[in-house]
């Protein structure tokens, strides 16, 4: 059962249709104490809710019965509802617990996708686990080598949240294999036949971001000779790779926000709204909660990539997986004849 709170009943029943078609049984309710009475008697797979309520337009109201509501049902994911200029709301929902957050007017196969995440990850999030992933040989295939438990444990994340469309965010040093993690979720993904399109946003310019991500037609500006694709659109279907993410200059963040938030961008020289099906992996080696402190990163760009969160340690935290390593490069030094220096661990 899905539960929906919306003090206005357009909403409420344009939710309860939407979700019905979609095969979930609906519960619609109008105010924060008829919520709470339905989590405490029912155990809603989801919940979603607005953030606003007739009788206050701080959001006080949403935040408060989502603090109640995790203190009832800890594991029910919340989808909060906000509009475009509360996003800061939605942020602070997102600190405090909420699963995810959409703006009105919403895209109905993007919320219907939000839930469906939603409720897979809490459905496998109940499962007992042993403490490694089931082969410990899958990931080799992407050169990604090692069996030491703070590895494994990775892998093991990977492989619950690759079939899902929820947004990853890959932190690590350099060398780590941000970049082979992304191609593994992917390839493990149900996009794993559409494109897997690779983006370094520390080496697109500020002039140039709109052009590169969203594309142009011809005659957009001076040298534009033909129309092109941007990279969003490249990656209709399948998954867009953000690497470098804290890289990206502050004054391009919100552009990204709003395409990631609402999956349509404008192509440079043509106002016709185009809308994207993809989901978004970053990755950065930079500390972004830092950065949003520092106001270098936006906060909500911040809660909108890192659904999950995967953190790939250094090699000298992984010490026992040299010997690994080193044989797997010494397989291909033989294999491809090039000298074994020419590979670095």
């Amino acid at each position: 059962m899905i539960l929906v709170v919306d003090d206005d009943a357009t909403v409420r029943m344009s939710l309860g249709l939407l979700l019905k078609r979609a095969g979930y049984t609906v519960t619609a309710v109008a105010t924060p104490g008829e919520a709470l009475d339905v989590v405490r008697g029912e155990s809603p797979e989801v919940i979603i809710m607005d953030m606003n309520y007739s009788s206050t337009t701080t959001g006080e109201d949403g935040l408060t019965l989502l603090r109640q509501v995790k203190i009832f049902r800890p594991e029910v994911p919340v989808i909060l509802i906000t509009a475009w200029g509360s996003i800061e709301l939605a942020v602070e929902g997102m600190k405090r617990g909420a699963f995810d957050f959409i703006t009105k007017p919403w895209d109905n196969r993007l919320l219907l996708s939000r839930v469906e995440t939603g409720i897979s990850l809490a459905r496998d999030a109940a499962v007992p686990r042993p403490g490694h992933c089931g082969d410990e040989n899958r990931f080799e295939q992407y050169g990604i080598i090692g069996r030491s438990p703070a590895l494994l444990k990775v892998l093991e994340t990977v492989e619950r949240v690759a079939p899902t469309d929820a947004s990853v965010l890959i932190t690590g040093e350099n060398g780590t294999g941000k970049e082979l993690v992304a191609k593994a979720i992917h390839d493990l993904s149900r996009r794993s036949s559409s494109p897997l399109v690779k983006v370094n946003l520390g080496g697109i310019s500020q002039s140039l971001f709109e052009s590169e991500m969203f594309g142009h037609a011809r005659g957009a500006f001076t040298g534009a000779a033909a129309d092109r694709k941007g990279r969003f659109e490249m990656a209709d279907g399948g998954t867009i790779f953000l690497d470098e993410i804290g890289d990206l200059d502050f004054s391009c963040q919100v552009k990204l926000l709003r395409v990631l938030q609402e999956h349509t961008f404008e192509v440079l020289g043509d106002s016709r709204p185009r809308r994207v099906d993809i989901r978004v992996v970053s990755a950065t080696n930079a500390d972004l909660p830092a950065m949003v402190r520092e106001k270098r990163f936006r906060e909500d760009l911040l809660y909108r990539i890192n659904l999950i969160t995967l953190h790939l340690p250094a090699l000298r935290e992984r010490r026992e997986d040299i010997p690994l390593l080193v044989a797997h490069f010494a397989a291909l030094s033989t294999m491809s004849s090039f000298p074994l220096r020419r590979w670095s661990c």
